[in-house]
């Protein structure tokens, strides 16, 4: 049982011994190669963002103009609108009040006629 046990504590020992002799052996050696590589890659990192960001900044400026055409269009679209409306509210207007006046008239033709015939009835009964 003993030697069970310095067996699992030898191979617990190497276990976690050899990554950390790895780690902290080869960083002193590592540690400027790795400064240069994260500083490449930073440089890498910074020129691809602001490549992206120029690109997504020249199309923001593309969707702000094309926003500002789509809004005039729009406002060209409502002016013409409300002036059609306008000239149809006029003819509207204009309809009515023909209509209104045929109406009348109508009526007024009606009652000549009316005394039109009463009047004939007269001269013709009168004679």
């Amino acid at each position: 049982m003993s030697e069970h046990l310095l067996n699992l504590f030898i191979a617990l020992l190497g276990l976690v011994g050899i990554p950390s002799a790895w780690y902290f052996g080869g960083r002193q050696k590592n540690n400027t190669d790795s400064v240069k590589a994260m500083s490449e890659m930073y440089t890498s990192f910074l020129t691809q963002y602001k490549d992206r960001m120029n690109e997504v900044i020249e199309e923001l400026a593309r969707v702000k103009q094309s926003n500002l055409d789509i809004q005039n269009q729009f406002n060209q679209m409502s002016l013409a609108y409300t002036k059609e409306v306008e000239v149809s509210q006029n003819w509207e207007r204009l309809y009515n009040e023909l209509s209104k006046k045929y109406d009348e008239l109508e009526r007024k033709y009606e009652r000549l006629k009316i005394d039109h015939d009463k009047l004939k009835k007269e001269v013709h009964n009168g004679r």
